[in-house]
């Protein structure tokens, strides 16, 4: 097996990791999650809090990081992802998934801390849910504060970049 992250391709959720910005609208039904940093290239993930059920049609495209729909349980947000794509690793260590992985994140805000806590259910490869260790952050509460682009990615695995192609 080979990482995709090797070859620039998306790490995918929960791979993705907590969010370093999380934007809720005011007049809207919809969390903005912004990821970045490392390997992981600057990521924007849309989160529906309506109630609504998963698009299938997204569900069926099988995307790196799924069908996302949220709810409030409290001050935790609850975000249930489904339709992924098998090609994506769970971690560097090789952990593959199947088409029917559901993964479960809850982010909770106590104070200037931020828990992001997460779930995999896949009947297709576990015997039983995978829970990830939970993470913790304590929030930036400066307004000034900014996050920064992530550093391009390049092809890691020199032998193979003429047979894959990079994503910008």
């Amino acid at each position: 097996f080979e990482d995709p992250q090797q070859f620039c391709l998306p790490p995918g959720v929960p791979r993705l990791g907590a969010p370093a910005q999380i934007i809720s609208l005011k007049d809207e039904p919809l969390v903005l999650l912004f990821y970045n940093g490392g390997f992981t290239r600057d990521a924007v993930r849309q989160v529906w809090t309506d109630g609504r059920n998963h698009n299938p049609t997204t569900v069926a495209s099988e995307t790196w990081n799924g069908d996302a729909v949220g709810h409030w349980e409290g001050d935790t947000l609850v975000i249930e992802s489904t339709g992924f794509t098998d090609a994506s690793w769970l971690s560097k260590n090789a952990y593959i998934h199947g088409f029917n992985m559901k993964v479960t994140e809850r982010i909770t805000r106590t104070g200037n801390n931020m828990t992001w806590d997460v779930t995999v259910d896949d009947p297709d490869y576990f015997l039983q849910p995978w829970h990830l260790t939970p993470v913790s952050h304590t929030l930036v509460t400066d307004p000034t504060a900014t996050l920064f682009d992530a550093l391009p990615c390049t092809d890691h695995d020199n032998e193979h970049t003429t047979s894959h192609t990079r994503s910008s």
